[in-house]
């Protein structure tokens, strides 16, 4: 990648006083996170003014968690978790979607077009790789939401190129049973 990006900036950038400086590791770890978000609460709207909104959605993580003003900057899909069939049958409506504060900001997507969804259904978000989870806030004291780490072995990423991959998937899956271990003793407490 860094080679096609320097070729194209001299090609196209010739002069040497100009300095660039981008970040293409946002663009290059944007897929290695992806999110997985529960509906805690709908809203049926039979008419709202100008926009058009027909149904608000309240998931159970939002700007004070995994989506900071910024992730809209990054290429993020929505994917309810829907069977195919279910996507076919169920009617969609111009949705908006809030994070599970009160708080104005906590807008997660003003406008989208999503199927009729209840409470307990999920979504999930791709490409949240990018920085999201370096500035979540427990200013709301709403907890965070629980990492599960998985590492895919997909015959089309260039692996090769990692001399030690059965080390690093080894070491991978033993930081992941370490994390779930601990979470798991971090639900009992002790009165001393």
């Amino acid at each position: 990648l860094t080679q096609e990006i320097k070729a194209s900036l001299e090609k196209n950038f010739p002069a040497e006083d100009i300095e660039i400086i981008a970040e293409p590791g946002c663009y290059c770890v944007a897929s290695a996170f992806s999110l997985v978000t529960s509906i805690i609460g709908k809203k049926s709207i039979a008419h709202n003014g100008d926009n058009g909104i027909q149904r608000e959605y309240y998931l159970n993580d939002g700007f004070y968690g995994s989506f900071p003003y910024f992730y809209k900057d990054y290429d993020v899909k929505h994917i309810p978790l829907l069977t195919s069939s279910e996507i076919k049958k169920i009617p969609k409506y111009k949705s908006k979607v809030w994070g599970q504060t009160c708080c104005c900001e906590d807008v997660i997507l003003e406008e989208c077009l999503l199927p009729d969804m209840e409470e307990g259904q999920l979504i999930l978000w791709k490409n949240m790789g990018a920085y999201i989870r370096g500035v979540t806030s427990n200013f709301t004291l709403v907890p965070y939401p629980a990492n599960r780490y998985i590492f895919i072995q997909n015959p089309r990423l260039k692996l090769d190129c990692i001399p030690n991959l059965t080390e690093v998937s080894d070491y991978i899956a033993e930081v992941a049973n370490l994390i779930e271990q601990t979470e798991d003793m971090s639900r009992f407490s002790l009165d001393l």
